[in-house]
């Protein structure tokens, strides 16, 4: 029963999931002929800016998931004395 249940919520997951990360990314770097009113970021710019953005919250959400998961009474079961 766990099995079934776990399968089936992955798959109403991968179903009902939508990305809109494609339609920002064009809507970003479009130009005002196109959004007027929009940002019009240069594509170059915009790939960096959300490259460097995304690796530093990525740190930041993996640091302070070790700190916390550290401290918490299930980190003791992980933890290895490295």
């Amino acid at each position: 029963m766990s099995f079934s249940w776990s399968l089936t919520n992955t798959h109403t997951h991968t179903v009902l999931y939508i990305n809109v990360g494609g339609a920002q990314d064009f809507w970003f770097t479009a130009d005002a002929k196109c959004v007027p009113g929009g940002p019009g970021f240069d594509y170059t710019y915009y790939n960096t800016y959300t490259s460097v953005v995304g690796a530093f919250t990525g740190w930041f959400g993996i640091v302070i998931f070790q700190v916390l998961f550290f401290f918490s009474r299930s980190g003791e079961l992980y933890y290895f004395g490295w």
